[in-house]
């Protein structure tokens, strides 16, 4: 089994005889020297990779060449910084991005829709700086501001405000909500706000 490191300058795979990361081999000459903000696999397969100013590539399941992820015919945020990537049980993308709030890209329509962090409010200035999904709901912490989760129409549900840098938002098997920042790691447990 593969283990795979996707680091800001490339992708890097495990030599399990020599215990040392080696390249991978994969061909990311589209990425153009741009930095791997943030990696996902989706269930499928694929490698979608998030990159800083540069937009969201994908390499398709089996293959290894990253390709432009093209949505209504235009390739996805192709100057956005793209700080976090998940999927829901639809196979749908969400991403979050530097001062820009969430994207929705769906997997049925191949729609790509666009949804404000704060339910009537302008997105800018705010930092998503993670994301999990929380049901149907997605949840998403914004830098030294607090977590938020928003419905499946995009509006806010509720709001638990942090004093500290929320950097990753991680779900266990047990369906509990493990945050961390620069120096501590907590347990976020929504429907108890603690």
């Amino acid at each position: 089994k593969n283990i795979l490191a996707f680091c800001p300058d490339g992708i890097l795979k495990y030599d399990e005889k020599k215990r040392v990361f080696v390249d991978a081999g994969f061909d990311l000459s589209l990425l153009q020297g741009a930095k791997i903000k943030r990696a996902y696999k989706t269930r499928a397969g694929s490698f979608v990779i998030g990159t800083r100013a540069n937009g969201v590539y994908i390499i398709k399941k089996g293959a290894r060449k990253a390709e432009t992820l093209i949505a209504d015919g235009k390739p996805v945020m192709p100057k956005s910084n793209v700080n976090w990537i998940c999927e829901d049980a639809n196979g749908s993308l969400w991403l979050s991005c530097y001062q820009s709030g969430v994207y929705h890209l769906s997997s049925n329509t191949d729609v790509f829709d666009f949804w404000a962090i704060e339910q009537g409010c302008d997105p800018q200035g705010k930092i998503l700086s993670a994301m999990s999904l929380c049901g149907t709901e997605l949840m998403g912490a914004i830098s030294q501001d607090g977590i938020y989760t928003l419905n499946n129409q995009g509006n806010v549900v509720s709001y638990y405000p942090t004093k500290a840098e929320v950097k990753s938002i991680v779900r266990d098997s047990q369906n509990r909500y493990w945050t961390c920042g620069g120096h501590f790691i907590w347990l976020y447990q929504p429907n108890g706000g603690t």
